[in-house]
């Protein structure tokens, strides 16, 4: 995982990319999920949909002039941050009242909990050794390597949105690219792609939070993850996602979340 080349200084300082840049979301996020969703579950998962919609914004802003580097884009995120905590109004000033979605009362089932929670860490057991044979050794999935990996790779190096070159194939131009950005963006503090292993794992987090909330509603959140933590341990799953540029967990986790 380590890589030679990249010297104390330049680690040392793409920690501190990581922790301004993820300071500055978590604080924006939270305050607008705050302002806009009632306390719960759906709180939770509005902050961290937030959190992605700034990164992802941020990012197609800078790569459409050609300033995906890594200083403008914190400079711009803790920009944007700002705005974003100064323009959305607090429930106190609105006209409207917070939104609550409805929730249905019911005696708590532990079976269901224990249950949820096995299961979840049986989950989690199995992707996160898929992730640290990625961290060890590379991304390997064939999708990842044909283009994924090399469309976020070309990103970072042009520091644009706007030229592929020849890399990949023709069809895949016509996708969104929107979790090809988020690698580029994750590769940012580093100019490398260290940290993308990591990206699937926590949108397989947000899919399970996804679950709980629509499944909290009807008292029946530790059911709903159950049955999300079976879906994610799905052969055509568990063997794609972890620790590759796949993204077939991001669709169907932003898909539940929304």
């Amino acid at each position: 995982m380590a890589d030679p080349r990249l010297g104390v200084g330049a680690y040392l300082i793409g920690v501190l990319w990581l922790l301004v840049v993820g300071s500055a979301v978590a604080w924006s996020a939270t305050l607008v999920a705050r302002r806009a969703v009632g306390p719960g579950p759906v709180r939770v998962l509005a902050g961290a949909v937030v959190a992605l919609l700034q990164l992802t914004v941020t990012g197609q802003l800078l790569g459409a002039v050609g300033l995906l580097w890594a200083w403008p884009f914190a400079i711009a995120t803790v920009v944007g941050c700002w705005a974003a905590a100064r323009v959305v109004p607090s429930h106190a000033q609105r006209d409207a009242p917070l939104v609550r979605p409805p929730v249905v009362h019911r005696p708590v089932d532990r079976a269901e909990r224990v249950l949820a929670a096995v299961a979840v860490a049986v989950v989690a057991t199995q992707w996160a050794s898929h992730t640290v044979d990625a961290l060890q050794r590379g991304m390997t999935h064939a999708d990842t390597l044909w283009y994924h990996g090399p469309f976020s790779a070309r990103f970072l190096q042009m520091g644009s949105l706007g030229d592929l070159g020849p890399i990949g194939y023709l069809e895949a131009r016509y996708y969104p690219l929107g979790s090809e950005l988020l690698h580029t963006v994750v590769a940012l503090p580093f100019h490398r792609d260290v940290l993308s292993p990591l990206v699937n794992l926590g949108f397989a987090a947000l899919a399970l939070l996804a679950c709980w909330a629509i499944g909290e509603r009807f008292a029946r959140g530790a059911l709903a993850v159950l049955g999300g933590a079976a879906g994610l341990s799905l052969p055509a799953l568990a063997g794609t996602q972890p620790g590759q540029g796949s993204n077939d967990v991001v669709v169907i986790a932003l898909f539940l979340a929304a």
